[in-house]
């Protein structure tokens, strides 16, 4: 288990404890898996993020500007 990665690690102490707690009354399962019919070269693939990526060269998204008027940010 040394090689696991520490899912809470970012959580605070007791958000992490009940959390773990949880988590090892859970029945383990079998993880959902579907092979590939194709070479992966042949395949379209997505990524999705939800991460803000942005340019160096664009202009830095103005939070409070968006806190005090959200509408002129919809587009």
């Amino acid at each position: 288990m040394a090689n696991q990665a520490d899912s809470y690690r970012f959580t605070g102490r007791a958000t992490k404890r009940v959390m773990q707690t949880w988590d090892k009354r859970e029945p383990p399962r079998e993880i959902p898996w579907t092979a590939l019919n194709k070479p992966l070269s042949e395949c379209t693939v997505a990524l999705i993020s939800s991460a803000g990526i942005a340019l160096n060269e664009d202009k830095p998204f103005d939070q409070e500007g968006n806190r005090r008027a959200p509408s002129i940010y919809l587009a």
